[in-house]
This record gives C-alpha cells, sequence and structure tokens, in this order.
C-alpha cells in the first residue's frame, strides 16, 4: 500500500483551494490534504495533527507566512508567492521556509507541487538535523556557520556575528565567498578547503582580513548525497602574533635586531646555491669594529651595547634592500650582497666605514669618541665553495685589513676556477 502524504494546505481563495483539490484528484496523488483559509486556523491545526509537508500562500488577511514558522518545528513549508515576489520568497526562505513556488495565473505551479514535496519530505530529517545542530552549536565559543551546497549560508552561530561583525539578519542567505580574503573562492573551491581543514584568511564585515583555522564536516541525505556543509572557524590572530614573535627571536639578534649568525648561514647558503645555478655574482662581508673591547673596559657594557646597536642601524641604513645584514656576536657583523661582484660591494662597504668615522659617541662627564671598524670581501668565484669556504675567505680578508693597520677593507685574492 502507498505511503500517505499528510499535506495542510493554506490558501483564502476559494478558486486556488478548488484547483489544489481537482490537481490531486486528477493525478491521483497520495495526499491526505486539509485546507484552511487563516494562519489562525493554521495554527490551531497543526496543534491537533502531525503533517508532513505544508504549502501556503505567503499573503493572507490575518498575516504572512513567516507568522507560522514558529508553530513549525519539524515540518518542511513551501510557500507559495504571487508573480514577482521573488524578494519577499527569499526573505521567506531566510524565515525558515523550506522552499518556494511563483504563482501564476495560470496555476502552474501546481504541476512542480508534488515534486517539491517529495523533495521536502526526502530532506525533512536532513533539516531537522541541520536545526538541532545549529541550536547545539549556538552556544559555544567558536565561530560556526552552515552552507548549503549552493554555498548560500543558512546558520550562524553568536560567536560568528561576534568574530566577523555581521548581524545574524544581514549575512544568513547570502553566499559565503563575502567571507573569504580571496574573493574568488567560489563554492566549488571553498568546499574541499573546508572539508580538508586548515588555517586560511577570512575578512570581516568591514574589510579587514584575519587568520582562521578551519575545519569542516558534510551533512548528507539518507540517500548518502551532501546536503550542507559545517564550518567551525577559530580566530588564530593572537596565536598568529606569538608565533610571529618567535620566529623573529629565533632568527634576530638579540640587542642590535639584525638577524643572528644561524640566519645568516642559512641566508648564505641559499644564496651560494642560487648564485651557482643561474650564474649571479655574489658577495660576502665580515667586519668587526676596532679595539672594541677598550670601549667596554673603559665606558663599561652599557656603552658598548650602544656603540653596537648604532653601528647595526647605520649597516641597515647604507645597504640596499636586497642585502642581507646582521650580526655574527661580539662585535662581529656580517653582509650578503647578493648579485653583485666585489667591486660593488666594496664601494657600498667604503661608504660604511666613512659614515662610521663620522658617528661621534657621547659620554656623560667624559669626553666623546669614535669608532672605526675593519671589513673583509670575498667573491664566490668558484664551483667548488660552498658557504664555509666563502666564509673563510672573508675571514682571512678581514685578518690582513686589520693586520695592515684597521680602519680599512681588504677584498680577498681572487680564486681560479678548479
Amino acid at each position: 500500500m502507498e505511503d500517505r502524504i499528510r499535506v495542510l494546505f493554506i490558501e483564502d481563495d476559494k478558486i486556488d483551494q478548488m484547483a489544489f483539490q481537482r490537481f490531486v484528484k486528477t493525478e491521483n496523488l497520495p495526499y491526505d490534504y486539509t485546507i484552511v483559509a487563516s494562519f489562525s486556523e493554521a495554527k490551531r491545526m497543526l496543534e491537533l495533527k502531525k503533517f508532513d509537508v505544508v504549502a501556503t500562500d505567503y499573503w493572507l488577511g490575518d498575516g504572512t507566512a513567516v507568522d507560522i514558522f514558529n508553530s513549525i518545528i519539524e515540518t518542511p513549508v513551501i510557500v507559495i508567492t504571487g508573480a514577482g515576489d521573488e524578494e519577499i520568497a527569499v526573505k521567506a526562505m531566510r524565515a525558515g521556509a523550506y522552499d518556494y513556488l511563483i504563482k501564476d495565473t495560470e496555476r502552474n505551479y501546481l504541476k512542480v507541487l508534488p515534486v517539491t514535496v517529495e523533495r521536502a519530505i526526502s530532506q525533512g530529517k536532513t533539516q531537522k538535523q541541520i536545526r538541532m545542530l545549529s541550536h547545539a552549536m549556538m552556544g559555544i565559543s567558536d565561530s560556526v556557520y552552515i552552507t548549503d551546497m549552493a554555498d548560500r549560508i543558512i546558520f550562524v552561530n553568536r560567536a560568528f556575528c561576534q568574530t566577523y561583525g555581521y548581524k545574524e539578519e544581514d549575512i544568513l542567505g547570502g553566499q559565503s565567498r563575502r567571507i573569504w580574503q580571496d574573493n574568488s573562492t567560489t563554492a566549488k573551491n571553498a568546499f574541499p578547503k573546508i572539508v580538508e581543514g586548515g588555517e586560511f584568511y577570512h575578512r570581516r564585515r568591514d574589510g579587514n582580513p584575519f587568520p582562521v583555522s578551519l575545519s569542516g564536516s558534510v551533512i548528507e541525505d539518507k540517500n548518502g548525497n551532501a546536503v550542507a556543509v559545517v564550518s567551525v572557524v577559530r580566530d588564530i590572530t593572537e596565536r598568529k602574533r606569538v608565533e610571529d614573535n618567535l620566529w623573529q627571536m629565533a632568527i634576530h639578534d638579540e640587542l642590535t635586531g639584525l638577524f643572528n649568525r644561524r640566519y645568516l648561514m642559512g641566508q648564505l647558503a641559499s644564496a651560494i646555491r642560487s648564485a651557482k645555478r643561474y650564474g649571479y655574482p655574489l658577495s660576502l662581508c665580515l667586519c668587526d669594529l676596532d679595539n672594541f673591547k677598550s670601549v667596554n673596559d673603559t665606558y663599561g657594557h652599557s656603552m658598548g651595547d650602544e656603540v653596537l646597536i648604532k653601528f647595526g642601524k647605520l649597516i641597515t641604513n647604507e645597504l640596499r634592500t636586497t642585502d642581507i645584514s646582521g650580526r655574527l656576536g661580539g662585535d662581529e657583523f656580517c653582509i650578503i650582497f647578493p648579485h653583485t661582484p666585489a667591486s660593488e660591494a666594496a664601494s657600498s662597504v667604503e661608504r660604511i666605514r666613512r659614515q662610521l668615522e663620522k658617528l661621534v659617541f657621547s659620554v656623560e662627564g667624559g669626553m666623546p669618541f669614535s669608532i672605526t671598524a675593519s671589513f673583509g670581501i670575498a667573491e664566490l668565484t668558484s664551483a667548488e665553495v660552498d658557504e664555509t669556504g666563502l666564509f673563510e675567505n672573508a675571514d682571512q680578508a678581514l685578518y690582513r685589513a686589520k693586520r695592515l693597520g684597521r680602519n680599512r677593507s681588504i677584498c680577498s685574492a681572487v680564486q681560479k676556477e678548479v
């Protein structure tokens, strides 16, 4: 025996009522239907009987279809509205309607009503599952939003509204791509991102991007078809800030803020690989301050630190953005000159040396003083030289500069190709 479908048909137009009855009889539809002419009557009927689906006109004399949604918790509602009222239909969808049909003078909407009813009933359990899930998700601290398979947002919790800056009525029914930093993100390419999960950038209502950790799961109907996607989002702005601070601390010298030895050696190895691969020139400069120990001994370590900090700033100010500078330790500094032969590197180093000569340090209760530095420069000219070899060549050039009287720069001897 064919299962009967219990339908509540809400319509105040007698002709439409008769058309519905005639259509059910003519098509031999398995409907046990009840017809009412007002929303107040519909509410009383819903208290007395259980229905599988409700089909209702949007406008009636005692209100609109929206007025009965609170009375219907589980039953899917199909809203029927007049031609040209598509915006009203969308409003009804946002309020809780399962689907809508556009009424025309020929009443052709009745022809698609059976298909719409079948679809509404088959997905009724899924919709109930989504509603239950939405209720459970409303109070959690992470942001949650649910989208249908057309990428329309059908639910957001309170945390979502607080995090993204939207009111619920402003975001429901809209495409979820509006919250992605990449405007090209659509339902097609957002779906695998959400299901796979990971870290992405979303946008708040004011347009400001922020990092999020996102995980998602698919809601399926009884046939295993995907009908919605639940996305749980956590704002990781603070975590990213902490991670960035830790990274900065890991690669920078604590005193001068320049790159530290470990990072510099890694950058040097990378620069050498690129130079060898593409045939670019590359130069390395090592330098240290002349007689720096006497500064610490005479004026104290605080003044010594000030000298190191100011020298580090001087180096940074005189270099190009493509050059890489850092502190190796103590009063030893390093400069990597990518795409640069030794002759050009020497010109940059000479500017640094002359600017340092002009730098005067004031001492409270004592005479101002200045300080000089020695520089050793080596150019990568052999395919056999690695970062250690280039470093040693620059160090030998620095040793010669100090041995020849300090306050000067020396380029290492040109290596012959092996």
